[in-house]
Protein backbone atom coordinates (compact mmCIF):
# COMPACT_ATOMS: atom_id res chain seq x y z
CA UNK A 1 0.00 0.00 0.00
CA UNK A 2 2.54 2.24 0.95
CA UNK A 3 4.68 1.64 -2.23
CA UNK A 4 1.25 1.97 -4.18
CA UNK A 5 0.88 6.18 -2.45
CA UNK A 6 4.57 5.97 -3.27
CA UNK A 7 4.04 6.01 -7.02
CA UNK A 8 1.04 8.11 -7.50
CA UNK A 9 2.71 10.99 -5.66
CA UNK A 10 5.70 10.79 -7.73
CA UNK A 11 3.25 10.33 -10.58
CA UNK A 12 1.78 13.86 -9.58
CA UNK A 13 5.10 15.53 -8.64
CA UNK A 14 6.16 14.86 -12.41
CA UNK A 15 3.45 15.77 -13.85
CA UNK A 16 3.01 18.70 -12.06
CA UNK A 17 6.72 20.25 -12.04
CA UNK A 18 7.91 18.19 -15.10
CA UNK A 19 10.68 16.21 -13.12
CA UNK A 20 10.72 13.13 -11.11
CA UNK A 21 11.69 13.19 -7.79
CA UNK A 22 14.92 12.73 -6.55
CA UNK A 23 16.60 13.48 -10.42
CA UNK A 24 17.53 17.61 -10.97
CA UNK A 25 19.50 16.63 -14.33
CA UNK A 26 19.08 18.01 -17.46
CA UNK A 27 18.31 15.63 -20.53
CA UNK A 28 21.97 14.77 -21.97
CA UNK A 29 22.64 18.05 -24.68
CA UNK A 30 19.97 20.15 -23.19
CA UNK A 31 21.47 23.64 -21.72
CA UNK A 32 21.13 23.73 -17.57
CA UNK A 33 20.11 27.40 -16.26
CA UNK A 34 20.12 27.84 -12.51
CA UNK A 35 18.34 31.17 -11.23
CA UNK A 36 19.62 32.78 -8.05
CA UNK A 37 16.90 35.10 -6.22
CA UNK A 38 17.78 37.12 -3.02
CA UNK A 39 15.24 36.61 0.05
CA UNK A 40 12.16 34.06 0.61
CA UNK A 41 10.05 33.43 -2.61
CA UNK A 42 7.29 36.12 -3.51
CA UNK A 43 9.48 38.91 -3.15
CA UNK A 44 7.97 41.16 -6.02
CA UNK A 45 11.30 42.59 -7.81
CA UNK A 46 13.04 39.09 -7.39
CA UNK A 47 9.82 37.57 -8.89
CA UNK A 48 9.68 40.21 -11.45
CA UNK A 49 13.53 39.79 -12.60
CA UNK A 50 12.72 36.01 -12.78
CA UNK A 51 9.59 36.28 -14.91
CA UNK A 52 11.73 38.64 -17.54
CA UNK A 53 14.29 35.68 -17.40
CA UNK A 54 12.04 32.70 -17.65
CA UNK A 55 10.11 34.63 -21.04
CA UNK A 56 13.09 35.06 -22.84
CA UNK A 57 14.50 31.58 -21.86
CA UNK A 58 11.28 29.61 -23.21
CA UNK A 59 11.14 31.55 -25.77
CA UNK A 60 14.76 31.01 -27.42
CA UNK A 61 14.64 27.43 -26.24
CA UNK A 62 11.24 26.45 -25.61
CA UNK A 63 11.12 23.15 -24.04
CA UNK A 64 15.35 22.69 -24.75
CA UNK A 65 16.73 24.32 -21.37
CA UNK A 66 16.50 23.31 -17.68
CA UNK A 67 15.91 25.57 -15.37
CA UNK A 68 15.82 25.30 -11.83
CA UNK A 69 15.41 28.27 -9.26
CA UNK A 70 16.73 28.92 -5.97
CA UNK A 71 16.84 31.63 -2.85
CA UNK A 72 19.92 32.97 -1.14
CA UNK A 73 18.16 34.59 2.29
CA UNK A 74 21.18 34.43 4.62
CA UNK A 75 22.23 38.27 5.03
CA UNK A 76 18.74 39.05 7.24
CA UNK A 77 20.01 36.94 9.78
CA UNK A 78 21.99 37.22 13.00
CA UNK A 79 24.74 35.10 12.19
CA UNK A 80 24.90 35.21 8.09
CA UNK A 81 27.97 32.91 8.21
CA UNK A 82 26.35 29.56 9.35
CA UNK A 83 23.26 30.30 7.54
CA UNK A 84 25.38 30.74 4.11
CA UNK A 85 27.22 27.22 5.48
CA UNK A 86 23.75 25.30 5.71
CA UNK A 87 22.82 26.83 2.18
CA UNK A 88 25.77 25.98 0.98
CA UNK A 89 25.58 22.24 2.04
CA UNK A 90 22.13 21.99 1.04
CA UNK A 91 22.84 23.12 -2.57
CA UNK A 92 25.91 20.51 -2.29
CA UNK A 93 23.82 17.83 -1.85
CA UNK A 94 21.02 18.72 -4.04
CA UNK A 95 22.78 19.54 -7.00
CA UNK A 96 26.00 17.05 -7.05
CA UNK A 97 24.76 15.44 -10.21
CA UNK A 98 23.60 18.02 -11.41
CA UNK A 99 25.43 20.25 -13.98
CA UNK A 100 24.79 24.04 -14.85
CA UNK A 101 26.10 25.77 -17.94
CA UNK A 102 25.13 29.25 -16.76
CA UNK A 103 24.56 30.40 -13.60
CA UNK A 104 22.03 33.68 -13.61
CA UNK A 105 22.26 36.02 -9.94
CA UNK A 106 19.70 38.41 -9.33
CA UNK A 107 20.31 41.02 -7.12
CA UNK A 108 23.45 42.43 -4.63
CA UNK A 109 22.44 39.41 -2.05
CA UNK A 110 22.60 36.49 -4.50
CA UNK A 111 25.89 38.18 -6.35
CA UNK A 112 27.86 38.35 -3.24
CA UNK A 113 26.81 35.13 -2.45
CA UNK A 114 27.98 33.74 -6.03
CA UNK A 115 31.52 35.43 -5.65
CA UNK A 116 32.18 33.48 -2.49
CA UNK A 117 30.64 30.11 -3.21
CA UNK A 118 31.02 29.55 -7.02
CA UNK A 119 33.88 28.04 -6.91
CA UNK A 120 32.79 25.63 -4.49
CA UNK A 121 29.82 24.88 -5.75
CA UNK A 122 29.79 25.46 -9.49
CA UNK A 123 33.13 25.40 -10.61
CA UNK A 124 34.43 27.44 -13.93
CA UNK A 125 30.17 27.98 -14.61
CA UNK A 126 30.08 31.17 -15.94
CA UNK A 127 27.69 33.51 -14.13
CA UNK A 128 25.63 36.43 -15.03
CA UNK A 129 24.79 38.76 -12.78
CA UNK A 130 21.97 41.19 -13.29
CA UNK A 131 20.00 44.23 -10.95
CA UNK A 132 23.14 45.40 -9.49
CA UNK A 133 23.85 49.19 -9.00
CA UNK A 134 26.83 50.34 -11.39
CA UNK A 135 28.02 52.50 -8.58
CA UNK A 136 28.61 49.57 -6.09
CA UNK A 137 30.98 47.39 -8.47
CA UNK A 138 32.71 50.26 -10.11
CA UNK A 139 36.31 49.14 -8.56
CA UNK A 140 35.40 45.45 -8.60
CA UNK A 141 37.66 43.47 -10.60
CA UNK A 142 35.18 40.01 -10.72
CA UNK A 143 36.70 36.86 -11.22
CA UNK A 144 37.03 35.30 -15.21
CA UNK A 145 33.45 33.92 -16.20
CA UNK A 146 31.51 37.09 -14.25
CA UNK A 147 29.50 39.10 -16.74
CA UNK A 148 27.92 41.63 -14.70
CA UNK A 149 24.72 43.85 -16.31
CA UNK A 150 24.66 46.82 -14.13
CA UNK A 151 21.54 49.30 -13.76
CA UNK A 152 21.78 52.73 -11.75
CA UNK A 153 19.03 52.93 -9.47
CA UNK A 154 17.77 56.18 -10.56
CA UNK A 155 17.14 57.90 -6.39
CA UNK A 156 18.41 61.22 -7.36
CA UNK A 157 16.10 61.32 -10.55
CA UNK A 158 12.96 60.64 -7.93
CA UNK A 159 13.96 63.29 -5.57
CA UNK A 160 14.43 65.55 -8.73
CA UNK A 161 10.95 64.90 -9.85
CA UNK A 162 9.10 64.91 -6.43
CA UNK A 163 11.21 68.87 -6.09
CA UNK A 164 10.26 69.70 -9.97
CA UNK A 165 6.48 68.58 -9.19
CA UNK A 166 6.31 70.30 -5.74
CA UNK A 167 9.27 73.33 -5.86
CA UNK A 168 8.13 74.53 -1.99
CA UNK A 169 10.01 70.69 -1.00
CA UNK A 170 12.22 71.77 2.13
CA UNK A 171 11.96 67.88 3.87
CA UNK A 172 12.09 64.07 2.19
CA UNK A 173 10.50 61.55 4.63
CA UNK A 174 12.54 58.45 4.18
CA UNK A 175 10.55 54.93 4.35
CA UNK A 176 12.34 51.93 3.99
CA UNK A 177 13.33 48.71 5.85
CA UNK A 178 15.82 47.79 8.76
CA UNK A 179 17.76 44.95 7.04
CA UNK A 180 21.14 45.16 6.25
CA UNK A 181 20.96 44.45 2.33
CA UNK A 182 18.25 47.31 2.45
CA UNK A 183 20.90 49.73 3.63
CA UNK A 184 22.27 50.11 0.43
CA UNK A 185 19.18 51.51 -1.31
CA UNK A 186 18.82 54.17 1.52
CA UNK A 187 21.85 55.71 1.43
CA UNK A 188 21.85 56.42 -2.81
CA UNK A 189 18.64 58.40 -1.49
CA UNK A 190 20.27 60.04 1.32
CA UNK A 191 23.03 60.97 -1.47
CA UNK A 192 20.83 61.84 -3.44
CA UNK A 193 18.99 64.67 -1.36
CA UNK A 194 22.39 65.74 -0.51
CA UNK A 195 23.15 66.56 -4.22
CA UNK A 196 20.28 68.21 -4.63
CA UNK A 197 20.92 70.48 -2.03
CA UNK A 198 18.22 72.70 0.13
CA UNK A 199 16.25 69.83 1.45
CA UNK A 200 16.94 67.47 4.53
CA UNK A 201 15.78 63.62 5.36
CA UNK A 202 13.32 62.51 7.60
CA UNK A 203 15.19 59.31 8.24
CA UNK A 204 11.98 56.53 9.40
CA UNK A 205 13.60 53.38 8.17
CA UNK A 206 15.12 51.92 11.53
CA UNK A 207 10.94 52.34 12.94
CA UNK A 208 8.85 49.38 13.75
CA UNK A 209 6.27 49.61 10.78
CA UNK A 210 3.12 51.00 13.07
CA UNK A 211 5.21 53.77 14.34
CA UNK A 212 6.28 54.61 10.71
CA UNK A 213 2.91 54.62 9.39
CA UNK A 214 2.09 57.08 12.50
CA UNK A 215 4.85 59.48 11.40
CA UNK A 216 3.90 59.70 7.83
CA UNK A 217 0.33 60.81 9.35
CA UNK A 218 1.95 63.76 10.46
CA UNK A 219 4.76 65.04 8.79
CA UNK A 220 5.47 68.75 8.50
CA UNK A 221 4.34 70.75 5.31
CA UNK A 222 6.69 70.95 2.72
CA UNK A 223 7.33 67.37 3.13
CA UNK A 224 7.42 64.24 0.25
CA UNK A 225 7.56 60.97 1.19
CA UNK A 226 10.03 58.68 -0.74
CA UNK A 227 9.74 54.98 -0.57
CA UNK A 228 12.72 52.58 -0.58
CA UNK A 229 13.14 49.03 0.02
CA UNK A 230 11.37 47.58 2.60
CA UNK A 231 11.39 43.87 3.69
CA UNK A 232 12.27 44.36 7.22
CA UNK A 233 10.73 46.89 9.35
CA UNK A 234 12.59 47.69 13.05
CA UNK A 235 11.19 44.89 14.74
CA UNK A 236 12.85 42.48 12.69
CA UNK A 237 8.99 41.60 11.31
CA UNK A 238 9.34 40.34 7.55
CA UNK A 239 7.34 42.13 4.27
CA UNK A 240 6.62 42.22 1.05
CA UNK A 241 7.70 45.73 0.42
CA UNK A 242 5.28 46.13 -2.34
CA UNK A 243 2.79 44.96 -0.21
CA UNK A 244 3.30 47.90 2.36
CA UNK A 245 2.79 50.72 -0.49
CA UNK A 246 -0.70 51.34 -0.47
CA UNK A 247 -1.06 51.36 3.51
CA UNK A 248 1.85 54.44 3.68
CA UNK A 249 0.40 55.97 0.53
CA UNK A 250 -3.09 56.19 2.22
CA UNK A 251 -1.12 57.34 5.99
CA UNK A 252 0.68 59.52 4.58
CA UNK A 253 -0.62 63.17 4.65
CA UNK A 254 1.96 64.35 2.00
CA UNK A 255 2.55 62.64 -1.65
CA UNK A 256 4.29 59.52 -2.02
CA UNK A 257 7.19 58.93 -4.19
CA UNK A 258 9.26 56.00 -5.34
CA UNK A 259 11.85 54.80 -7.70
CA UNK A 260 10.38 51.04 -8.25
CA UNK A 261 7.69 50.55 -11.10
CA UNK A 262 6.15 47.82 -9.07
CA UNK A 263 4.75 50.44 -6.62
CA UNK A 264 2.80 52.27 -9.62
CA UNK A 265 -1.20 52.57 -9.19
CA UNK A 266 -0.87 51.58 -5.42
CA UNK A 267 -1.24 55.42 -4.14
CA UNK A 268 2.07 56.99 -5.08
CA UNK A 269 2.80 59.81 -7.48
CA UNK A 270 5.66 58.33 -9.42
CA UNK A 271 9.38 58.89 -9.89
CA UNK A 272 12.26 57.80 -11.89
CA UNK A 273 11.39 54.08 -11.86
CA UNK A 274 12.93 50.46 -12.20
CA UNK A 275 11.13 47.94 -14.38
CA UNK A 276 12.74 44.83 -13.24
CA UNK A 277 11.38 42.63 -15.77
CA UNK A 278 13.11 44.35 -18.60
CA UNK A 279 16.34 43.57 -15.95
CA UNK A 280 15.62 39.73 -16.58
CA UNK A 281 14.98 39.33 -19.99
CA UNK A 282 18.39 41.42 -20.68
CA UNK A 283 19.91 38.80 -18.35
CA UNK A 284 18.22 36.02 -20.31
CA UNK A 285 19.64 37.68 -23.73
CA UNK A 286 23.23 37.54 -22.28
CA UNK A 287 22.62 33.77 -20.76
CA UNK A 288 21.62 32.66 -24.17
CA UNK A 289 24.45 34.58 -26.06
CA UNK A 290 26.47 32.41 -23.68
CA UNK A 291 24.95 29.30 -23.85
CA UNK A 292 25.51 29.51 -27.75
CA UNK A 293 29.05 29.76 -27.18
CA UNK A 294 29.45 33.57 -27.33
CA UNK A 295 31.62 35.61 -25.07
CA UNK A 296 30.38 38.38 -22.99
CA UNK A 297 32.07 41.82 -21.36
CA UNK A 298 33.09 41.83 -17.93
CA UNK A 299 30.13 44.69 -17.30
CA UNK A 300 27.38 45.78 -19.83
CA UNK A 301 25.37 48.88 -18.12
CA UNK A 302 21.58 49.14 -19.19
CA UNK A 303 18.86 51.98 -18.48
CA UNK A 304 16.05 50.16 -17.08
CA UNK A 305 14.16 53.55 -15.83
CA UNK A 306 11.61 55.80 -17.05
CA UNK A 307 10.20 58.65 -15.21
CA UNK A 308 6.45 57.84 -14.51
CA UNK A 309 3.46 59.30 -13.00
CA UNK A 310 0.35 57.64 -11.90
CA UNK A 311 -2.47 60.38 -13.34
CA UNK A 312 -4.55 60.37 -10.10
CA UNK A 313 -2.32 60.94 -7.69
CA UNK A 314 -0.68 63.39 -9.70
CA UNK A 315 -3.52 65.92 -9.99
CA UNK A 316 -4.10 65.04 -6.06
CA UNK A 317 -0.80 66.80 -5.98
CA UNK A 318 -1.43 69.76 -7.82
CA UNK A 319 0.13 68.68 -11.28
CA UNK A 320 -1.00 67.83 -14.33
CA UNK A 321 1.96 65.78 -15.57
CA UNK A 322 1.04 62.49 -17.32
CA UNK A 323 2.95 59.66 -18.93
CA UNK A 324 6.18 58.80 -19.35
CA UNK A 325 9.51 58.79 -21.33
CA UNK A 326 11.84 56.25 -20.87
CA UNK A 327 15.83 55.40 -22.09
CA UNK A 328 15.20 51.74 -23.60
CA UNK A 329 17.48 48.87 -23.17
CA UNK A 330 19.75 48.77 -26.07
CA UNK A 331 20.03 52.21 -26.67
CA UNK A 332 22.79 54.46 -26.72
CA UNK A 333 22.32 54.54 -22.83
CA UNK A 334 23.74 51.05 -22.57
CA UNK A 335 26.97 51.21 -22.29
CA UNK A 336 30.04 48.61 -22.79
CA UNK A 337 32.68 48.71 -20.45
Amino acid sequence: MRAWVFLCASLLTALLFGAWPGTAQAAPGQPSVLILLPGQPGLPAAAAIASGIRAVLLTEWAFRVSIEMEHVDVARFTAPDVEERRLRAGFSSKYRDQHFDVIVAALPETFQFVLRARDELWPGTPVVVCGVDERSVRDLKPPPGFAILTTRFDMEGTVRAATALLPDTRHVALVGGASQPEQVYHDLIRQAVARVGGVDVIDLTKLPIADALARVSSLPEHTVVIQSSYQVDGTGRRFNGIDLVPHVSSAANRPVFTPLGLALGRGVVGGSIIEFEDIGRDAARMATRLLRGGTAPTTLSGAYRRTAWSCSESRASGSSTGGTSRARPGSSAHRRH
